[in-house]
């Protein structure tokens, strides 16, 4: 039997955190002023969405904003295609992130002042707090295991965020399995060092995703990255969505 209700009691982003977390095989249907949009889910993970003629990621951002409507969840029921490939809480964080653009671009038009608070811009406040306690600091980042960066703070750095990223999660995937397969325990961190900088890695709560901090080795110090990396790491797991 289908399990119908209203946006106005349950939010979009509510539904799918919900089917995430009891990783669900369904079909969600939420209709909203004569719009209509499905989504599948699949072991833990949105893998499509569509939307007239827009499918993958950008309809799961602009639903994201709809209070209003209906919706109508049935359980297995198979995704006709994947069209997204980021997790769940990556898409979340990122929706908000687009909402708080949205309400600051508004915001300006009309000249008064709007306070924002998300899950996206707590995480960027928790980055700039670890720029402030990490000696030699360059940037820091919040990776997913699939390699899409969720926040990240590059402070006066020219870094390649997007190619970093992708760097940074096929090492520490590959540094992880290998201690696997040594039996050496649990991945603690990972730390580069080349002629100039300090590049430690530390997996998050559940290792879904990782936090990487890049710091200048001159003035850096490998105690403190390592404190604070350990410290930030548990904040940031915190502001992430469960």
């Amino acid at each position: 039997m289908a399990m119908q209700g209203k946006l106005s009691d349950m939010t979009v982003a509510d539904l799918i955190q919900h089917n995430c977390q009891d990783r669900k095989l369904a079909q969600l249907t939420i209709d909203h002023n004569g719009e209509q949009a499905v989504l599948y889910f699949k072991n833990g993970q949105v893998l499509h969405a569509a939307l007239g003629n827009l499918s993958g990621e950008e309809v799961i951002y602009r639903i994201l904003a709809w209070e209003e409507g209906l919706f109508t969840l049935k359980n297995e029921v198979e995704a006709p295609r994947t069209s997204i490939k980021r997790t769940w809480s990556g898409l979340l964080l990122e929706g908000a992130r687009r909402i708080d653009e949205a309400q600051v671009a508004f915001s300006s038009n009309q000249s008064k002042p709007t306070e924002v608070h998300s899950m996206a811009t707590k995480l960027e406040e928790v980055l700039k707090g670890l720029a402030g306690e990490v000696n030699g600091y360059i940037a820091s980042a919040v990776v997913g295991t699939d390699g899409i960066g969720i926040a990240e703070d590059l402070g006066n750095s020219k870094t390649d965020i997007e190619a970093a990223n992708a760097q940074a999660t096929l090492l520490i995937k590959l540094v992880d399995t290998s201690i696997a397969k040594l039996r050496g325990g649990n991945l603690e961190d990972n730390l580069l060092t080349t002629d100039n900088a300090y590049i430690l890695t530390r997996f998050l709560e559940g290792k879904s995703y990782f936090l990487t901090i890049l710091a200048d080795r001159r003035n850096a110090s490998l105690g403190n990255l390592r404190l604070m990396s350990r410290i930030y790491a548990e904040r940031v797991s915190k502001a992430i969505p469960r």
